[in-house]
């Protein structure tokens, strides 16, 4: 990829019913996440991974054609989140080719408000492990940011070099301090923050992972 990759976040579609299908909530996830790929002047052949974060896997099928039949080149992926979700979600991130010079190592998208997609020139990324949350209060959290900074630090980057975050909160408390925190120490980063379980621990808040370009 000479000129770089698209990272993309998925937009959720939800529905208040949690048996609803999933089928026609991921019909609008990747309707909204077409729209990103072009924004960033992508093409559908230049998506080389999606994956989509699920409610639930049954009739499964119904969602693979629809992902095979969009992005019939990429690795596909399906995730369901939750054992007993309150309510039906899909939600598709991707990562694609970018196909031209952007003149900037980063560039996020849109300029303002929150990024939907981070277009990274840079010539190295860094991609680090999950680290895990212990606890629920909100000094609990910040442990979890500060450690995994320190591993930025340790590979040559730091919280302003990360482009994608991955956030995997067990309840809805511990996502509002998720979102308190992130501008605190990844500023700029796109965002996929949705209520996951099985989580390495009884007391375990939230798991976090991060991708950061590098030069």
């Amino acid at each position: 990829n000479p000129h770089g990759l698209v990272f993309l976040s998925a937009p959720i579609a939800t529905s208040d019913n949690p048996l609803d299908p999933v089928a026609p909530l991921a019909v609008t996830s990747l309707e909204r996440l077409h729209q990103a790929i072009q924004a960033a002047g992508s093409r559908p052949s230049d998506v080389l991974r999606v994956t989509c974060f699920l409610s639930s896997l049954e009739d499964l099928a119904a969602t693979r054609r629809l992902l095979e039949a969009a992005y019939p080149h990429a690795a596909l992926n399906y995730v369901q989140t939750q054992r007993a979700p309150l309510h039906a979600l899909a939600a598709c991130e991707a990562v694609a080719r970018l196909p031209r010079e952007t003149g900037t190592r980063i560039q996020f998208l849109p300029a303002e408000g929150e990024p939907q997609s981070a277009l990274v020139s840079a010539t190295h990324l860094v991609l680090t492990g999950t680290q895990v949350s212990y606890g629920f209060q909100e000094a609990n959290s910040r442990l979890a940011f500060e450690r995994l900074q320190k591993a930025l630090e340790s590979s040559g980057v730091t919280g302003r070099d990360v482009i994608f975050a991955h956030y995997y909160p067990l309840a809805g408390a511990i996502a509002a301090q998720v979102r308190k925190l992130r501008a605190e120490f990844f500023p700029a980063a796109v965002t996929s923050l949705l209520p996951f379980e099985g989580l390495p621990g009884m007391d375990a808040g939230f798991a976090v992972d991060v991708i950061a370009a590098k030069d």
